[in-house]
């Protein structure tokens, strides 16, 4: 995965802090982390740069993320 890649992911799961953070309400609620998940892909998708992700990376890309917080 390109640097390039990796910035556009991680800007896009920092700004649902409900995947990572538990002190949110929703952070338990796996049907809305679902939804989330699916709209990170979307967003991904329309950029027309990058391919779907496979999970395995994005939780590597949240544990990364979570202990930058």
């Amino acid at each position: 995965m390109s640097s390039e890649m990796d910035e556009k992911l991680i800007e896009l799961v920092r700004k649902c802090e409900e995947l990572y953070d538990i002190s949110y309400k929703k952070y338990s609620d796996n049907v809305w982390k679902e939804k989330l998940w699916g709209q990170i892909d979307e967003e991904l998708k329309k950029s027309g740069k990058f391919q779907c992700y496979f999970i395995a990376h994005i939780e590597v890309t949240i544990i990364l993320l979570s202990t930058k917080f």
